[in-house]
């Protein structure tokens, strides 16, 4: 379980990094434009939990497995929000059939980027 739960967390934080970047640079988002700060700050205070159960992990010389159930279920958990926000789930600046973002004006009339 000790291998299972360090492998899992290694991967989990390689995940979050790669969507903090690839946010970053504006190859991901989440369609709510300025508040997809939002979900870079949950991915990373989930990378900060995700370090701070593994370090608890660490020092704790009774190693139960209801720790490590409870640190790998939440990280799933954070990881599935997250997917489905970037992908099934999200704002409405984003039209995900044709993968245009849209601005709407007051008389909710849609602009498209790539006219």
């Amino acid at each position: 379980m000790k291998k299972t739960f360090k492998i899992t967390l290694v991967l989990y934080n390689i995940f979050i990094l790669v969507i903090i970047f690839k946010s970053l640079d504006g190859s991901i988002t989440f369609g709510h434009g300025l508040g997809d700060l939002y979900y870079l700050i949950f991915g990373l205070s989930s990378f900060v939990l995700a370090f701070i159960i593994f370090l608890i992990r660490r020092s704790n010389n009774k190693k139960s497995n209801l720790t490590a159930f409870f640190g790998v279920s939440l990280l799933i958990i954070t990881a599935i929000v997250l997917i489905l926000k970037i992908t099934i789930l999200r704002g409405p600046e984003y039209h995900s059939f044709n993968k245009e973002r849209i601005h709407y004006d007051s008389g909710k009339r849609l602009y498209s980027d790539y006219r």
